[in-house]
Protein backbone atom coordinates (compact mmCIF):
# COMPACT_ATOMS: atom_id res chain seq x y z
CA UNK A 1 0.00 0.00 0.00
CA UNK A 2 1.42 3.46 -0.90
CA UNK A 3 2.62 5.53 2.04
CA UNK A 4 0.39 8.41 3.09
CA UNK A 5 1.36 11.94 4.09
CA UNK A 6 1.35 12.56 7.82
CA UNK A 7 -0.44 15.90 7.29
CA UNK A 8 -2.29 17.36 4.31
CA UNK A 9 -3.40 20.99 4.61
CA UNK A 10 -6.10 22.82 2.66
CA UNK A 11 -6.20 26.58 3.14
CA UNK A 12 -7.91 29.26 1.09
CA UNK A 13 -10.65 31.78 0.61
CA UNK A 14 -14.24 31.48 1.81
CA UNK A 15 -16.74 29.43 -0.19
CA UNK A 16 -14.12 27.81 -2.40
CA UNK A 17 -15.13 24.27 -1.45
CA UNK A 18 -12.42 23.63 1.15
CA UNK A 19 -14.66 21.84 3.63
CA UNK A 20 -16.26 19.51 1.11
CA UNK A 21 -12.93 18.79 -0.55
CA UNK A 22 -11.31 17.99 2.78
CA UNK A 23 -14.18 15.67 3.67
CA UNK A 24 -14.03 13.86 0.32
CA UNK A 25 -10.24 13.54 0.49
CA UNK A 26 -10.32 12.26 4.07
CA UNK A 27 -12.96 9.72 3.08
CA UNK A 28 -11.11 8.60 -0.04
CA UNK A 29 -7.81 8.07 1.79
CA UNK A 30 -9.27 7.08 5.19
CA UNK A 31 -7.67 10.05 6.97
CA UNK A 32 -8.80 11.96 10.05
CA UNK A 33 -10.52 15.25 9.20
CA UNK A 34 -9.68 18.39 11.19
CA UNK A 35 -12.18 21.17 10.45
CA UNK A 36 -10.59 24.22 12.05
CA UNK A 37 -13.29 26.65 10.93
CA UNK A 38 -15.77 24.79 13.12
CA UNK A 39 -13.46 25.41 16.07
CA UNK A 40 -13.43 29.19 15.57
CA UNK A 41 -17.19 29.17 15.14
CA UNK A 42 -17.51 27.26 18.40
CA UNK A 43 -15.34 29.78 20.22
CA UNK A 44 -17.41 32.67 18.90
CA UNK A 45 -20.59 30.91 20.02
CA UNK A 46 -19.31 30.06 23.49
CA UNK A 47 -17.80 33.49 24.14
CA UNK A 48 -21.08 35.07 23.08
CA UNK A 49 -22.90 32.77 25.50
CA UNK A 50 -20.50 33.95 28.22
CA UNK A 51 -21.39 37.59 27.52
CA UNK A 52 -18.27 38.57 25.57
CA UNK A 53 -18.85 40.97 22.67
CA UNK A 54 -16.86 39.14 19.99
CA UNK A 55 -17.01 42.14 17.66
CA UNK A 56 -15.19 44.32 20.19
CA UNK A 57 -11.46 44.44 19.40
CA UNK A 58 -11.03 46.04 22.83
CA UNK A 59 -12.30 42.86 24.50
CA UNK A 60 -11.12 41.86 28.00
CA UNK A 61 -8.25 39.64 26.78
CA UNK A 62 -7.42 38.29 30.25
CA UNK A 63 -11.01 37.15 30.74
CA UNK A 64 -11.14 35.61 27.27
CA UNK A 65 -7.92 33.73 27.97
CA UNK A 66 -9.27 32.48 31.29
CA UNK A 67 -12.48 31.30 29.63
CA UNK A 68 -10.92 29.42 26.73
CA UNK A 69 -7.84 27.97 28.43
CA UNK A 70 -9.60 24.89 29.90
CA UNK A 71 -11.56 24.13 26.72
CA UNK A 72 -10.75 20.82 25.07
CA UNK A 73 -12.09 20.18 21.59
CA UNK A 74 -13.19 16.94 19.97
CA UNK A 75 -14.16 16.86 16.30
CA UNK A 76 -15.93 14.28 14.19
CA UNK A 77 -16.65 15.68 10.75
CA UNK A 78 -19.00 18.63 11.23
CA UNK A 79 -19.72 17.67 14.84
CA UNK A 80 -17.80 19.63 17.46
CA UNK A 81 -17.71 19.02 21.20
CA UNK A 82 -16.09 21.34 23.72
CA UNK A 83 -15.40 19.72 27.09
CA UNK A 84 -17.86 17.03 26.04
CA UNK A 85 -20.68 19.45 25.20
CA UNK A 86 -21.95 19.34 21.57
CA UNK A 87 -22.04 22.61 19.69
CA UNK A 88 -25.37 23.57 18.04
CA UNK A 89 -25.83 23.38 14.25
CA UNK A 90 -26.33 27.17 14.26
CA UNK A 91 -22.55 27.66 14.46
CA UNK A 92 -22.58 27.05 10.69
CA UNK A 93 -25.19 29.74 9.93
CA UNK A 94 -24.15 32.73 7.81
CA UNK A 95 -24.21 35.30 10.68
CA UNK A 96 -21.56 33.23 12.48
CA UNK A 97 -19.08 33.88 9.65
CA UNK A 98 -18.38 37.44 10.79
CA UNK A 99 -18.19 36.42 14.45
CA UNK A 100 -15.76 33.58 13.76
CA UNK A 101 -13.65 35.89 11.61
CA UNK A 102 -13.65 38.45 14.43
CA UNK A 103 -12.36 36.08 17.12
CA UNK A 104 -9.76 34.74 14.68
CA UNK A 105 -8.01 38.12 14.99
CA UNK A 106 -7.49 37.65 18.73
CA UNK A 107 -4.05 36.32 19.59
CA UNK A 108 -5.19 34.45 22.68
CA UNK A 109 -7.81 32.60 20.64
CA UNK A 110 -5.44 31.73 17.78
CA UNK A 111 -2.74 30.40 20.11
CA UNK A 112 -5.27 28.28 22.01
CA UNK A 113 -6.87 26.77 18.91
CA UNK A 114 -3.55 26.20 17.15
CA UNK A 115 -2.36 24.27 20.20
CA UNK A 116 -5.59 22.26 20.17
CA UNK A 117 -5.21 21.55 16.46
CA UNK A 118 -1.70 20.20 17.00
CA UNK A 119 -2.87 18.14 19.98
CA UNK A 120 -5.76 16.63 18.02
CA UNK A 121 -3.59 15.92 14.98
CA UNK A 122 -1.11 14.17 17.25
CA UNK A 123 -3.80 11.65 18.19
CA UNK A 124 -4.08 10.37 14.61
CA UNK A 125 -1.50 8.86 12.22
CA UNK A 126 -2.70 10.80 9.16
CA UNK A 127 -4.81 13.97 9.02
CA UNK A 128 -6.39 16.38 6.55
CA UNK A 129 -6.49 19.88 8.06
CA UNK A 130 -8.78 22.49 6.51
CA UNK A 131 -8.73 26.18 7.41
CA UNK A 132 -6.96 29.49 6.83
CA UNK A 133 -3.53 29.04 8.44
CA UNK A 134 -2.88 25.32 8.44
CA UNK A 135 -0.04 25.20 5.93
CA UNK A 136 1.49 28.52 6.95
CA UNK A 137 1.45 28.45 10.76
CA UNK A 138 0.05 25.31 12.36
CA UNK A 139 1.61 22.66 10.12
CA UNK A 140 4.32 24.43 8.07
CA UNK A 141 6.11 21.09 7.60
CA UNK A 142 3.04 19.33 6.14
CA UNK A 143 4.06 17.03 3.31
CA UNK A 144 1.22 18.09 0.98
CA UNK A 145 -0.35 21.56 0.98
CA UNK A 146 -3.17 23.12 -1.04
CA UNK A 147 -4.51 26.65 -1.39
CA UNK A 148 -8.02 27.15 -2.80
CA UNK A 149 -9.23 30.22 -4.67
CA UNK A 150 -12.33 31.05 -6.72
CA UNK A 151 -13.87 34.01 -8.54
CA UNK A 152 -15.97 36.18 -6.21
CA UNK A 153 -19.09 35.64 -8.32
CA UNK A 154 -18.69 31.91 -7.74
CA UNK A 155 -18.01 32.40 -4.04
CA UNK A 156 -21.20 34.46 -3.67
CA UNK A 157 -23.21 31.91 -5.65
CA UNK A 158 -21.99 29.13 -3.37
CA UNK A 159 -22.67 31.19 -0.25
CA UNK A 160 -26.22 31.86 -1.48
CA UNK A 161 -26.76 28.18 -2.23
CA UNK A 162 -25.64 27.23 1.26
CA UNK A 163 -27.91 29.86 2.79
CA UNK A 164 -30.89 28.54 0.80
CA UNK A 165 -30.16 25.03 2.04
CA UNK A 166 -30.07 26.19 5.65
CA UNK A 167 -33.01 28.62 5.44
CA UNK A 168 -34.99 27.94 2.22
CA UNK A 169 -37.74 30.48 2.95
CA UNK A 170 -35.51 33.41 3.88
CA UNK A 171 -34.88 36.03 1.15
CA UNK A 172 -31.26 36.61 0.15
CA UNK A 173 -29.73 40.03 -0.41
CA UNK A 174 -27.04 39.12 -2.93
CA UNK A 175 -25.34 42.52 -2.76
CA UNK A 176 -25.03 42.29 1.02
CA UNK A 177 -23.87 38.69 0.75
CA UNK A 178 -21.16 39.69 -1.72
CA UNK A 179 -19.95 42.44 0.60
CA UNK A 180 -19.85 39.92 3.45
CA UNK A 181 -17.81 37.41 1.46
CA UNK A 182 -15.36 40.06 0.21
CA UNK A 183 -15.00 41.59 3.66
CA UNK A 184 -14.34 38.20 5.26
CA UNK A 185 -11.52 37.34 2.86
CA UNK A 186 -10.07 40.85 3.01
CA UNK A 187 -10.11 40.93 6.80
CA UNK A 188 -8.42 37.54 7.05
CA UNK A 189 -5.75 38.55 4.54
CA UNK A 190 -4.83 41.78 6.34
CA UNK A 191 -5.16 40.72 9.97
CA UNK A 192 -1.89 41.29 11.82
CA UNK A 193 -1.78 37.78 13.30
CA UNK A 194 -1.37 34.78 10.96
CA UNK A 195 -2.96 36.37 7.88
CA UNK A 196 -4.50 34.22 5.17
CA UNK A 197 -1.93 33.55 2.45
CA UNK A 198 -0.67 30.78 0.24
CA UNK A 199 1.82 28.59 2.08
CA UNK A 200 5.27 27.95 0.67
CA UNK A 201 5.08 24.87 -1.52
CA UNK A 202 1.28 24.83 -1.63
CA UNK A 203 -0.50 23.79 -4.81
CA UNK A 204 -3.03 26.48 -5.78
CA UNK A 205 -6.35 25.23 -7.13
CA UNK A 206 -8.96 27.51 -8.67
CA UNK A 207 -12.23 25.73 -7.96
CA UNK A 208 -14.43 28.22 -9.85
CA UNK A 209 -15.34 25.86 -12.67
CA UNK A 210 -14.58 22.49 -11.07
CA UNK A 211 -17.11 20.03 -9.70
CA UNK A 212 -16.42 18.51 -6.25
CA UNK A 213 -15.35 15.27 -7.92
CA UNK A 214 -12.97 17.15 -10.21
CA UNK A 215 -11.46 18.94 -7.21
CA UNK A 216 -11.01 15.59 -5.46
CA UNK A 217 -9.31 14.18 -8.55
CA UNK A 218 -6.83 17.10 -8.48
CA UNK A 219 -6.09 16.51 -4.82
CA UNK A 220 -5.59 12.78 -5.30
CA UNK A 221 -3.30 13.45 -8.25
CA UNK A 222 -1.06 15.65 -6.11
CA UNK A 223 -1.02 13.11 -3.28
CA UNK A 224 -0.06 10.41 -5.79
CA UNK A 225 2.73 12.64 -7.09
CA UNK A 226 4.06 12.98 -3.53
CA UNK A 227 3.83 9.21 -3.09
CA UNK A 228 5.80 8.57 -6.29
CA UNK A 229 8.16 11.52 -6.77
CA UNK A 230 9.90 11.84 -10.10
CA UNK A 231 13.46 10.59 -10.05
Amino acid sequence: MPRLPRVITIDGQAHTGKSLAALKLATALDLYLLNTGAMYRSVAHLLGEAGVDVLDMGRPADRVHALIEPWEFALNGQDVHVNGVPMPPTIFDEPMNALASAVSKWGEVRRKLQAEQKRIAGLHPHVVCEGRDQGTVVFPDAEVKFYFVAHYDVQVERAARKKRELKPHEPIDLAALRRSVERRDHDDKVRPIDPLRKADGAVEIDTSHLTPDEVLARLLKEVAAWQSPAT
